[in-house]
């Protein structure tokens, strides 16, 4: 409520869309660091370019807005994985057919091996 009551509109836009851009730089930057560091570089990018602009804001309220960004991309990653993981009907057909086709020899190969 702090940031509502002390920022316009548009300043809270700007806050928002800096502390994402701080988020995807440290996640891209810093990709095999820790998450407190990637959060300590992007409040470090964040807080620098919000104060370039003249827009003052307290780190706990950067924090939450970094926070904010990292949950919005986890709960997109989330979904296109969860997408990515469902099967596509038309290869799952082809695999099929490739099996069919192969199955009847395995068999073949196998029963006489027993034999």
């Amino acid at each position: 409520m702090w940031l509502e009551a002390r920022t316009t509109a548009a300043q809270r836009e700007i806050i928002h869309k800096i502390a994402g851009e701080g988020f995807a730089f440290a996640q891209t930057a810093f990709k095999e660091a820790g998450g407190e560091r990637k959060l300590q570089e992007a409040l470090q990018y964040a807080s620098l370019t919000l104060s370039s602009q003249g827009i003052v804001v307290s780190q706990v309220e950067l924090k939450s807005a970094i926070e904010k960004a990292y949950l919005e991309y986890k709960a997109k990653t989330k979904v296109a994985l969860a997408t990515d993981a469902q099967p596509n009907e038309e290869a799952t057909r082809q695999q099929l057919r490739k099996l069919y086709r192969v199955l009847p020899r395995s068999l073949m190969i196998f029963w006489l091996r027993l034999q």
